[in-house]
């Protein structure tokens, strides 16, 4: 009865997390189209992204995600586009999320900068939930708990800019930016409302090379920001030979990260990560796994010759 309890408050905390804080991911420096739709289309091929978290392992009704990004430049649009899918699973709260990104290119110096927006359409679910108030209630003489197996549907946008160059990369961008509504039944014959809220993200990265040693160290940074929480990483990774990288990463007041992966064939690559949570969360949780699979390619297309052509019935 106490896991239930402690899950109920769990999930309520978190029901306010998930309106004010984005997704999570240590990774993030490999997943930057996730975050801002200005990324889109920097790789110079189709290039597809799969990130897995299990967070808080071994806590019950301990967040799930799965996410997924394709994007790729398109010359005659002068920029990218992309889709971005994910799942989040935390408590009895599924979240399913699917947008579409365009991004703008121009070339700026030694590197490229981009200007881009996402339409996003959130599907907020509740499962078969036992809910059970503090007092001891049952859900259905709460109105302000969403009924089991209750859905909603809602529309958002996200903007941002970011700049992707030899020496350094920079990224800003605002997510749920209409702090769009949910709205979930309730036992009670009305709605309970679940509101976005309105989150400013920013990366930073600047490469140090040690030619002679083939290693480029990279120090950044990536925050997060919904005018009432603030949230930072700060970690350092090292790339060598650029086929292998590893780091370490903290989250002020929850984790220490170690970061690894390779590039183990010229279009594909991998990536893991665990964080040691910091917070009062570790009394319960071994601690947090991540892991990322993508895989690019390019189509190319043959120039056309230019020339006479017979055909070998008509000669």
């Amino acid at each position: 009865m106490k896991k239930k309890y402690l899950l109920i408050f769990l999930t309520f905390l978190t029901i306010k997390a998930i309106a004010q804080q984005e997704i999570q991911f240590t990774q993030f420096m490999f997943n930057k189209t996730f975050y801002n739709p200005a990324h889109t289309g920097m790789p110079s091929a189709i290039c597809a992204t799969i990130f897995h978290r299990s967070q808080w392992v071994g806590f019950e009704g301990a967040p799930t995600t799965l996410s997924g990004v394709v994007e790729s430049p398109v010359n005659f649009l002068r920029g990218g586009l992309g889709i971005r899918l994910y799942r989040d699973e935390i408590g009895f709260f599924d979240d399913v999320n699917f947008g579409l990104s365009y991004a703008y290119h121009i070339d700026r110096a030694e590197g490229k900068l981009g200007i881009g927006f996402r339409v996003d359409l959130v599907n907020k679910s509740i499962g078969n939930a036992d809910w059970i108030t503090p007092s001891g209630n049952l859900w259905l003489t709460d109105g302000s708990i969403g009924a089991p197996a209750s859905s909603g549907l809602s529309p958002d946008i996200s903007l941002g800019l970011h700049y992707e160059g030899n020496k350094f990369n920079a990224g800003i961008s605002t997510m749920r930016l209409l702090e769009a509504e949910t709205d979930l039944e309730n036992g009670a014959g009305g709605v309970v409302k679940f509101r976005g809220r309105r989150t400013v993200l920013g990366s930073f990265g600047y490469n140090i090379p040690f030619e002679n040693l083939n290693l480029v160290l990279v120090p950044g940074t990536f925050i997060k920001y919904d005018f009432t929480k603030f949230q930072a990483d700060i970690n350092v990774m090292g790339y060598f030979n650029e086929k292998f990288w590893g780091g370490i990463s903290y989250r002020l007041v929850d984790a220490i990260a170690i970061l690894a992966g390779a590039q183990v064939l010229p279009s594909l690559a991998i990536g893991y990560s665990y964080d040691l949570t910091t917070s009062s969360v570790r009394r319960v949780s071994s601690g947090s796994h991540e892991f990322f699979l993508r895989y690019c390619f390019k189509i190319t297309i043959p120039p056309r010759e230019i020339g006479s052509y017979r055909n070998v019935r008509f000669l």
